[in-house]
């Protein structure tokens, strides 16, 4: 009969900080070897369990986590070595050490060829066993040690990744791969709370491999009552086989769960998202040091967003501070109130009509917003001259771009936006400034925004002229096409807006 008392110690109550060995296992036929042993192993203070041979120990083994096992060689069922080969291939940190009798020394020396740590030989005394214990103790602790290492590391990765200002999803692919690495999961997985609709949204996965079946099976989005009930004290769940409650919230009931680590996401005690691991094959389940582990990549993963979403926030505030003085510059002068959200649209028609990426027209588009902003900088009434400027008033008009970018410049996060806004008035030809770049010099974006600025200031009245026709607009942009505009941008807006228009 097995006397395995592992269940009288609830999980939850063992230990994680592990200095050494704490529980192991003691595996013999002859149970009054095997009754000795485990007698005298806790009265050194182990935790120890008992099985009479190797099939049973393995059931052990599968259904909670041991740091050393204690084997005879020579057993019914499934003798030690064929035991250690199973040990072998349960992943966790192990260690073996094989009783044998005099005949079998040379099995002995074999066993720890394939992995034991040593062998004791029968007869033996519990000093002999508490010697070779004390040895594994050691032994123990410095695989342990390079574990915290690899955490360590891990760690330092993702710490560097959040301090360079890495963005949430490159936080999120160092973060997954280092917990796939220490976890040795089957399958990661992210969600994080959307604030706007109350789900935790599937955000990254990461497997061992995506053919296997369980690949496809993770449910996208989970309600928000769901999650609080499944963590009812915001604490880290451990399952395995049967004692897992509501897989169903994380993963589809088809799949073959085995067991499963989730870790709430938690800033100021609130639940912002959820980390899993999942393990899908028989016999691996995760142990109490791994949930650990994943609890240490948590708390940093949390904080990457946490602070992510306030550097957006700070980011959002500048932007709305910037296109509300631009806005402000625009309404002191009713002829270019509106004019940057004009240049805007027509640069995303553009944009889209070149076949752009998204965040290259997002990146246009604001550039368009702000491409005037230092304007502010020039006297109003040069600006609203009803005449044609002088050279020196338009050699002051020409200076708002030298100002847009001083005060631009020393906002980091609008920094790609600065060539736009500088060059959008050079030239095709050269001919242009503020430096007589042309062609290919000046960034596509800023031969955009010369094109879309130029037609939305002909169709617009200003104070020297009226505004003129669409068809005579677009009849000037033909006319400059090769020397003031990029003809390709002009060929591609011309055709995008007369779609417009006909539709």
């Amino acid at each position: 009969m097995i006397q395995n008392n592992a269940y009288l110690l609830k999980k939850e109550y063992i230990s994680a900080e592990k200095g050494g060995i704490e529980r192991i296992l003691v595996v013999d036929d002859e149970e009054n070897i095997a009754e000795v042993v485990s007698l005298f192993l806790k009265s050194k203070g182990y935790f120890v369990s008992t099985a009479k041979n190797g099939e049973d120990a393995l059931k052990i083994l599968k259904e909670d986590y041991y740091d050393l096992v204690i084997s005879d060689i020579r057993m019914p069922k499934m003798d030690g070595l064929a035991l250690l080969k199973e040990i072998n291939k349960l992943k966790g940190n192990i260690i073996t050490i094989m009783l044998t009798g005099f005949a079998t020394i040379d099995t002995a020396v074999d066993a720890m060829k394939s992995g034991a740590f040593d062998y004791v030989v029968k007869p033996f005394s519990v000093n002999e066993i508490m010697h070779v214990v004390e040895r594994a103790d050691e032994r123990f602790k410095e695989m342990i040690e390079g574990i915290q290492l690899k955490e360590t590391t891990s760690l330092y990765d993702m710490s560097e990744a959040i301090s360079s200002g890495s963005n949430l999803n490159e936080i999120f692919r160092i973060g997954i791969n280092a917990i796939s690495r220490e976890v040795d999961a089957d399958a990661i997985a992210l969600y994080l709370k959307n604030e706007k609709n109350r789900l935790f949204e599937l955000k990254i996965r990461g497997f061992k491999s995506k053919n296997e079946k369980w690949s496809e099976g993770f449910i996208k989005s989970i309600d928000e009552n769901s999650v609080n009930k499944f963590f009812k004290d915001n604490r880290a769940v451990l399952m395995h086989g049967k004692d897992i409650l509501m897989p169903e919230i994380f993963i589809e009931r088809r799949s073959s769960l085995v067991s499963i680590i989730a870790v709430p996401l938690k800033i100021n005690n609130k639940i912002i998202g959820v980390l899993n691991a999942y393990s899908f094959k028989r016999g691996h389940i995760f142990t109490e040091g791994q949930k650990k582990s994943l609890l240490i990549f948590s708390n940093s993963i949390a904080a990457a967003v946490e602070t992510t979403r306030l550097y957006d926030n700070l980011q959002q505030t500048f932007k709305e501070t910037m296109l509300g003085l631009a806005a402000a510059l625009e309404a002191r002068d009713k002829y270019t109130k509106g004019h940057s959200y004009k240049v805007c649209e027509y640069s995303q028609i553009i944009a889209e009509g070149l076949g752009l990426a998204q965040n290259e027209i997002s990146l246009i588009c604001q550039a368009a917003k702000l491409h005037d902003i230092g304007k502010i900088g020039i006297d109003n009434s040069a600006l609203n001259k009803p005449e044609k400027l002088n050279k020196d008033e338009h050699d002051k008009f020409k200076s708002h771009i030298t100002i847009g970018k001083q005060i631009i410049q020393p906002i980091s996060f609008l920094s790609e936006a600065i060539p736009l806004i500088y060059y959008h008035h050079e030239f095709f030809n050269g001919s242009g400034y503020p430096e007589g770049k042309k062609g290919d010099e000046i960034p596509l974006g800023a031969r955009i925004l010369q094109v879309a600025d130029a037609f939305d200031a002909m169709t617009s009245d200003r104070p020297y002229r009226k505004a003129l026709s669409h068809e005579a607009a677009i009849s000037e942009l033909k006319k400059f096409s090769g020397t003031q505009f990029d003809p390709v941008v002009t060929e591609v807006f011309i055709k995008e807006i007369e779609k417009r228009k006909s539709v």
